[in-house]
């Protein structure tokens, strides 16, 4: 064979290499054989070396565990938290994007995808991977109840106020406490309660949630794979079950944005807005 017959063969080989290469890479994570909670309980496996418990106070009592997902360097900020509400809890050492695979980012999200809206923010699914891992360790302990913190919170709320509330909320069919939350419609119909619903069920923030675990495996088969924010997975998850969900007239947590900042690709910084919800009786 003539050497210019081979060139042109050997790049239309190359050619057909790399579309079959791209065509793969970007529809790995559609794959319908992959079940998305054994992959993440995969990597619990991986990462179960994150979990670090801290027991210098006591138990809250009224939850199986309180996880907190830090960064190194905020640490110091959130054991001054926990030391003034005098509780025991978890931290999870965050998971960075170095510490996942491209399998892992093409299968689990859309971060590669130039068309996704968390393309170039691949901190976003180490934060739900996060929330995951502590999700997995709650299932697996048989856990009930479970609180997950992010690591800016200022807290707004005495601990025997926050008991009173946990024991309120674990005894009614809400799903999920927002004990923090922002970008709420503070002009819903909300009706005097203890613990309120949320009739549109529309709300953000992460960082103050009380889970019931119960919910946590399938809401962790529909928050996979991720194309949105982990904030905006939870409300498409309640809104998509219907699932009624409860916050409290005031916030018992805020973020510390203005002093902290954000670690993860987020525009706003600053102090989130909330509502101090107006009711109808």
């Amino acid at each position: 064979m003539k050497k210019k017959t081979i060139i042109p063969i050997v790049l239309f080989l190359i050619i057909i290499l790399f579309i079959l290469y791209k065509y793969s890479s970007s529809t790995d994570r559609f794959s319908s054989d992959i079940n998305y909670y054994n992959y993440v309980e995969k990597l619990y496996t991986k990462f179960e070396y994150k979990f670090q418990k801290i027991e210098n106070y006591t138990d809250l009592g009224v939850v199986d565990a309180v996880y907190c997902i830090v960064m190194p360097q905020r640490k110091e900020y959130m054991k001054q938290k926990f030391e003034s509400m005098g509780i025991n809890y978890i931290f999870f050492n965050a998971i960075t994007p170095k510490e996942l695979s491209t399998s892992d980012f093409n299968k689990l999200s859309s971060t590669n995808d130039p068309k996704s809206k968390l393309y170039t923010h691949p901190t976003r699914l180490g934060l739900q991977v996060s929330f995951t891992m502590c999700f997995i360790d709650a299932i697996n302990k048989n856990y009930n109840t479970i609180i997950v913190f992010e690591d800016d919170i200022v807290v707004n709320i005495d601990t025997p106020s926050l008991k009173k509330s946990i024991i309120e909320f674990k005894s009614t069919n809400f799903i999920f406490f927002y004990m923090g939350y922002c970008w709420m419609n503070c002009k819903q119909n909300f009706t005097i309660k203890p613990l309120m619903d949320i009739p549109d069920k529309t709300l953000f923030c992460t960082h103050a949630i009380c889970y019931k675990v119960k919910y946590l495996k399938q809401f962790i088969n529909d928050m996979y794979p991720m194309n949105d924010n982990f904030d905006n997975n939870i409300v498409y998850f309640i809104k998509k079950y219907n699932y009624p969900v409860c916050i409290t007239p005031k916030t018992y947590f805020d973020q510390n944005r203005l002093e902290l900042g954000t670690l993860n690709d987020d525009e706003t910084v600053g102090n989130l807005p909330d509502c101090n919800v107006t009711f109808n009786s």
